[in-house]
């Protein structure tokens, strides 16, 4: 079932700007379409598109951390 709730504008700038600076910028060429798709699939399960990138971003900062740059 989808979700009416479509990710916004915003919620993209929000991924591939926030995303980018806190995380590794090399791996991150493409990855923000991944992000775009992840973000709605959560928010298709109820999730908001604020708790789907939250959730997402502190995804992105583990690997980050994990791997680095």
């Amino acid at each position: 079932m989808a979700s009416d709730n479509i990710l916004s504008e915003s919620g993209k700038k929000r991924i591939t700007g926030e995303f980018r600076e806190l995380g590794a910028k090399d791996w991150f060429k493409g990855g923000e379409k991944d992000f775009f798709i992840y973000a709605q699939e959560l928010m298709d399960k109820g999730y908001t598109e604020e708790e789907a990138i939250d959730f997402l971003e502190r995804v992105n900062n583990t690997v980050c951390k994990e791997y680095g740059d």
